[in-house]
């Protein structure tokens, strides 16, 4: 036992230029796995070629009156929501006009897929939206805020009362 920890505490002493003795003997002989790793090599031809196809021309799906009447409804109801909010709050004018010019629009647009008997009901809806948006081009402290979300929230009620599209199925174009 004595002998066996005399050797360990010998080698101990030299373990770190061992350890380097190694290093270089690992290092000095040739890197040849290293390199054959990096070495370009040729690809097998077995591999297949997939052909490329024609793409398939599919035509775009007609979208119905209905479903543009709604999708115009879902957007003239998020304007005028987020109108409403903004209406009380002073700050950012133009972004007040452009929701009331975007409601115009999208009330315009819902006009364009009913019968004309119901386009002529809109149409007096926007010209009210086009009469609000004469008093949101006036200064915010000339006009008078209450009465213009009455107006707005009444023209909102009218849409909502005779136009949302369950009560519109007989009325499309």
């Amino acid at each position: 036992m004595g002998c066996l920890s005399l050797f360990i505490i010998k080698i101990g002493k030299k373990l770190p230029i061992v350890l380097m003795l190694v290093f270089f003997v690992f290092t000095a002989s040739s890197c040849t796995p290293l390199k054959k790793k990096f070495v370009r090599q040729n690809r097998d031809d077995s591999s297949k070629v997939q052909p490329i196809l024609d793409p398939i021309d599919y035509v775009p799906g007609e979208i119905s009156s209905i479903e543009r009447y709604r999708y115009f409804y879902s957007i003239w109801n998020a304007w005028q929501g987020e109108l409403v909010i903004k209406i009380d709050k002073k700050g950012n004018e133009k972004s007040k006009r452009r929701l009331i010019k975007q409601m115009i629009f999208q009330v315009n647009e819902m006009s364009k897929w009913v019968v004309e008997d119901k386009q002529e009901e809109l149409l007096v809806l926007v010209k009210e939206l086009e009469g609000i948006e004469v008093d949101l081009a006036r200064p915010f402290a000339t006009r008078n805020q209450v009465r213009l979300k009455n107006k707005l929230l009444r023209n909102s009620k009218k849409i909502r009362m005779n136009f949302r599209p369950a009560l519109m199925d007989d009325y499309y174009i």
